[in-house]
């Protein structure tokens, strides 16, 4: 049997719960028994209290030191509430000719807009099975366009990308990085920059994400990791 990719993909739960077929979220028959309990829910439903691991700390501030020594060792999520209304982003942000006037010119990366990573999988052996895509499979596909042009059609619910990019070094004026996440210890393989100690000094990576949800096409992402603890 084929597996097949999430219904957001499909084009059947890009929109509220409310407004979904119910069927989509029911085990077929064939599968009652065989798959794990939850399978085809949607995040907050009840066949997942059983694994309820309590509640997510809520902080107005975090420092270097609580965060190496409490929390990612322990790999203990928390929400840095408020955090974003800091940046001027939070206000400027909002309108559209400001994005255009400021950094339309700049290149960014596009993906669909319902996530899904099957594609990433297909023909592979994964726990003693193999990962078989059906011939309808929608490949993934990364493109680019101006920041200008993007911004002139991503409130058009027809229009099926969002901005998922390296966030361009001009936007960063705006931008205020939280710095919890100072003082990693470099990897030994890592020698850093020339004068630099063995402790990290820089973010790898810093991303804008921008997205429009309204009508029946709503953005949605899979539960994943992303490499160097991005």
């Amino acid at each position: 049997q084929a597996f097949e990719q999430n219904c957001a993909a499909r084009k059947l739960c890009n929109r509220p719960l409310e407004e979904r077929d119910p069927t989509l979220h029911e085990v077929p028959k064939h599968l009652e028994g065989k798959v794990p309990k939850g399978h085809l829910k949607p995040l907050g439903h009840s066949d997942f209290d059983d694994s309820w691991g309590g509640e997510v700390d809520v902080v107005e501030d975090m420092d270097p030191r609580t965060f190496w020594t409490e929390y990612l060792p322990k790999r203990k999520p928390f929400i840095l509430k408020g955090f974003a209304k800091r940046s001027p982003a939070f206000t400027k942000w909002r309108d559209d000719a400001y994005l255009e006037e400021h950094f339309g010119q700049f290149k960014a990366k596009t993906e669909p807009k319902n996530e899904d990573r099957l594609t990433d999988y297909c023909n592979q052996v994964r726990f003693g099975q193999r990962i078989k895509c059906s011939r309808d499979t929608i490949p993934y596909v990364e493109s680019y366009m101006r920041i200008g042009k993007f911004l002139q059609r991503y409130r058009d619910p027809s229009f099926d990308k969002y901005i998922v990019t390296q966030m361009p070094d001009a936007m960063g004026e705006d931008f205020i990085v939280p710095n919890f996440h100072s003082c990693a210890q470099r990897h030994a393989a890592d020698p850093g920059p020339v004068g630099g100690g063995r402790w990290v000094t820089q973010m790898y990576e810093n991303n804008f994400w921008l997205s429009y949800n309204g009508g029946n096409n709503f953005s949605s992402s899979v539960i994943h990791y992303d490499m160097n603890q991005q």
